[in-house]
């Protein structure tokens, strides 16, 4: 046995990535296991024997179920972004669903930055960039709103969106939109950017959009 993590339970909960055994919880570090622990008050044992533990004491914490999506919906737009007095120079190249991204743009604005579509074409414009939903933007404050990451509602027929279909992952076709199916124009980059995700609106297609951080360059 390795060094302990004490829990405790204080209602029936789901775990991702271990097996319950006995009275312990022996996590599996990646795996694609779940459980689910007893309602009921007590305590596990969680055997932290993964190389480079330095849990060396027991630590209470309480275990939960969200029984419904509102809270995750809510907390998603924690990842909206505004930023005040950012001059565009081209604002009326920008929609709702583009997707964006910073480079340097010296005296364009206080943050010395430019704002850019991603082009699939092209791995300078957003192959290793930080990517953003751009939301909108105030012609008359000059204030930006950008989505980083979380759930995006787009109308049916949106042309942000390309082709849709539940459970699949996004990537960002040749047209650069959001689609399930990426680019395969030679030259042109590859990202995973979300996932199309069940909503019961049938006027919306819903995503969860979170770039990951690696692609792939087509030869």
């Amino acid at each position: 046995m390795g060094n302990t993590l004490q829990i405790t339970v204080v209602s029936s909960a789901i775990i991702s990535s271990g097996t319950l055994l006995s009275n312990s919880f022996e996590p599996s570090f990646g795996g694609m296991n779940s459980l689910v622990l007893p309602p009921l008050q007590g305590f596990y044992t969680i055997d932290m024997n993964e190389t480079g533990s330095h849990i060396t004491a027991s630590v209470p914490l309480q275990i939960g179920a969200i029984t419904s999506g509102a809270p995750l919906m809510e907390h998603s737009k924690n990842f909206r972004w505004s930023l005040k007095e950012f001059s565009l120079t081209n604002p009326e190249e920008f929609t709702f669903g583009d997707l964006v991204f910073f480079s340097p743009g010296a005296g364009l604005n206080t943050y010395s930055s430019k704002l850019e579509k991603a082009q699939v074409v092209d791995p300078e414009k957003g192959a290793a960039k930080g990517l953003f939903i751009f939301d909108s933007y105030d012609l008359i404050t000059e204030e930006l709103h950008l989505i980083h990451k979380g759930f995006v509602d787009f109308p049916v027929g949106s042309e942000a969106i390309g082709t849709f279909h539940i459970g699949d992952t996004l990537y960002i076709n040749i047209e650069n939109k959001l689609s399930i199916n990426p680019t395969t124009v030679s030259g042109s980059w590859i990202r995973s950017v979300g996932l199309c995700v069940p909503s019961n609106n049938p006027s919306i297609y819903r995503i969860w959009f979170d770039p990951d951080s690696t692609f792939v360059t087509l030869n």
